[in-house]
C-alpha cells in the first residue's frame, strides 16, 4: 500500500486523548494518518525510518510547505485503536506487535522496528485492528 494522499476520515475505532504536536518543516500530514516524532521530536508521517516513534493518528491535518520546524501543529489523537491496512494478514497476527511501513499501512515486521501497536482484531487479509495504547 501506498502513504496518504488526501485525508483519511474513517481510520478512528476508537477514541483516544489529544494532544499537540510540531509539525516538521515541509511535512505533509494528512487527517486520519499514522503519524511519529523523529529523533529530534518533530512530527511527520509514519514511516519506517530509523528513531522514528509513533505518537498516534492525525486528528486533523497541516500542510508545512514552506514553513519552519513548528509553524504548524497538528492535534494527534493518542490511545487509540484503529483499522490499518496490512498485506497478508491472518488470524496469527493477533497479539503481536505491528511495525510501522507508512502512514496508513502496519507490517508484520519492518526494517527498522517503528513499532506501531498490538494487534487486538484480525478483519481480512489486508485489514486489522491495532491498540495503539500497547507498543511492548
Amino acid at each position: 500500500m501506498t502513504a496518504l494522499t488526501a485525508d483519511n476520515k474513517t481510520r478512528k475505532k476508537f477514541a483516544g486523548e489529544l494532544v499537540e504536536y510540531k509539525l516538521l518543516a515541509n511535512a505533509i500530514v494528512f487527517q486520519g494518518a499514522i503519524v511519529c516524532v523523529d529523533a529530534a521530536g518533530w512530527l511527520q508521517p509514519g514511516d519506517d525510518t530509523a528513531a522514528f516513534r509513533v505518537v498516534g493518528v492525525a486528528f486533523d491535518g497541516a500542510d508545512n510547505t514552506g514553513g519552519a520546524n513548528g509553524a504548524k501543529v497538528v492535534r494527534v489523537e493518542r490511545r487509540s485503536t484503529i483499522p490499518v491496512v496490512i498485506a497478508g494478514a491472518t488470524q496469527a497476527l493477533v497479539g503481536d506487535i505491528l511495525d510501522v511501513s507508512d502512514d496508513q499501512t502496519a507490517t508484520a515486521s519492518g526494517t527498522n522496528s517503528v513499532a506501531l501497536g498490538e494487534c487486538v482484531k484480525f478483519v481480512t487479509a489486508t485489514e486489522v485492528i491495532v491498540d495503539l495504547d500497547r507498543r511492548a
